[in-house]
């Protein structure tokens, strides 16, 4: 896949399968192709494209956006700010604590999701502390247990407890498999994890 046909290649060579139910951690440096992953996935990138994604053993191709978009849900970095701060927004009366306002805020946006099989986060909890993140993660492995869920990932801590881990180079994927594979491996998963590097 490419961004345009005088521009290089933002995704190249790529061949991977991912299991009903798996939960993938996607992980690489700024411009490595994790985000582009996604949006080969969500068709929005209509040009200058090769090859096919199959779900189900069905070619993605052959639905139409408007019947597939729906079937699949996606938490992404980017929010929209009101006025005030976001807890008063959410609980103006103060009756809720933080966990319970994060616990509403994803079933609420994930409401239609009860029917989507596959749960994309780009770098959903990219703006919030660790503390967050963990809980987040956490209502998210069990409200979507039964959901292939791909997390695109800024931190170690959101994708350790991930199946498999995706480490994205150059638009390739340079390595795969387990957290724990890949720490033994000493390769390029190690030395982001070693540098703190997930694609700041």
């Amino acid at each position: 896949m490419k961004y345009g046909a005088d521009l290089g290649y933002a995704l190249k060579n790529i061949n991977l399968t991912i299991n009903p139910g798996e939960k993938i951690g996607i992980v690489g440096r700024t411009g490595a192709g994790k985000s582009s992953l996604a949006k080969v996935l969500f068709r929005l990138v209509h040009e200058n494209t090769s090859g096919s994604i199959l779900i189900d053993g069905q070619d993605i191709s052959e639905f139409g956006v408007g019947d597939y978009r729906p079937r699949l849900g996606m938490i992404p970095q980017e929010s929209t700010m009101l006025d005030g701060s976001i807890r008063h927004n959410l609980d103006p009366l103060n009756q809720f604590d933080i966990e319970q306002m994060w616990a509403s805020l994803i079933k609420c946006n994930m409401a239609k999701s009860l029917s989507r099989k596959i749960i994309v986060l780009d770098e959903a909890t990219a703006n919030v502390d660790l503390e967050t993140d963990k809980m987040v993660q956490e209502l998210i492995r069990k409200e979507f247990s039964d959901c292939t869920v791909l997390t695109i990932a800024h931190r170690l801590e959101t994708i350790m407890k991930s199946d498999r881990i995706i480490v994205m180079d150059k638009g390739t994927i340079a390595e795969i498999g387990t957290p724990e594979e890949l720490l033994a491996k000493d390769g390029m998963f190690a030395q982001l994890v070693k540098t703190s590097d997930f694609g700041q």
